[in-house]
């Protein structure tokens, strides 16, 4: 019995809520507020490594914070050895807690403090925030799934308590 049991709930909810990525997307519609970002951090972080003019990419802050120097511009602009990479951009929008240079600056735009690490020196420039927004449905797959699947156990068990009433 636990075996046919096992099976039916698979057919009916858990590999069900797997394929059928139509009704999935209709429950994140109807549901995308249940599924929220909090206030994030749009931000750069940059990894300077030896070889690199770091005050010359500090200057060049609000130019890499309009997105105007990308990596390789300033791997080509910055960097002693034009053979030899130096220096990392990375595009971050991060929440609270989730990247400790970034919560330094949380919330406040600009140019950051340098904090040296290992033999390189790391900084972050902010954008600015981003304001509490619903998570796209790649965002949150996982947890929609979850709650997808509940749904449909939860309507399946409707179903059958209205055919077979129970009575004691």
């Amino acid at each position: 019995d636990g075996i046919l049991l096992f099976d039916i709930m698979d057919q009916r909810v858990w590999s069900r809520a797997m394929a059928d990525t139509t009704g999935m997307e209709a429950f994140y519609t109807a549901h995308r507020k249940s599924y929220m970002w909090d206030e994030r951090c749009d931000a750069y972080l940059v990894t300077c490594s030896n070889g690199a003019d770091v005050e010359g990419v500090r200057s060049a802050y609000k130019k890499i914070r309009k997105g105007k120097l990308d990596q390789e511009e300033l791997n080509r602009d910055f960097c002693s050895q034009d053979t030899i990479p130096c220096i990392t951009l990375e595009h971050l929008v991060v929440e609270k807690g989730e990247n400790a240079l970034v919560d330094r600056q949380f919330g406040v735009s600009g140019l950051g403090p340098v904090v040296e690490n290992g033999g390189s020196i790391r900084f972050v420039i902010v954008k600015g925030l981003k304001p509490p927004e619903p998570k796209e449905l790649d965002e949150a797959r996982g947890q929609i799934t979850s709650d997808y699947q509940n749904y449909l156990e939860e309507v399946w068990i409707g179903k059958l308590k209205k055919k077979y009433p129970v009575e004691i």
